[in-house]
Parts: structure tokens; sequence; C-alpha cells
């Protein structure tokens, strides 16, 4: 249950990232790091960069950009 949940909060805020009307796929995008998607994309990039996140999330992340 506790697997589902994170996804599910995860997803979320893949979503978000995805839907900010100046988010540019293949731009380097530097999110406010006041704001929670800021520390979301924050944390992703920390873990990408210790191989932390999943091939899965890599894939998706890839995907927008």
């Amino acid at each position: 249950m506790t697997n589902r949940i994170n996804n599910d909060k995860w997803m979320q805020k893949y979503y978000e990232l995805q839907d900010l009307p100046n988010y540019k796929p293949n731009e380097w995008f530097q999110p406010d790091t006041a704001t929670e998607l800021g520390i979301w994309v924050k944390n992703q990039r920390q873990l990408h960069k210790r191989n932390n996140l999943s091939a899965e999330r890599v894939r998706l992340l890839e995907v927008i950009g």
C-alpha cells in the first residue's frame, strides 16, 4: 500500500512539472527551490545522480525532457 501511495504522489509531481506553462522539454529547468515542486525536482536530480532513481522514473523524466 505504501509503495502505491508513494508512486501516486510521485506521479502527481511529475504531472505538475509536465503541466507548467513555462516548462520547455530538453532545456535546463530550474524551478524555484522554495516551492514544493522545486524541492521535488531537486530531489529527483539528486536521486538520479546517486543512481537511486528507478529506471522507470528516469525513463518518464527523460520523456518530458
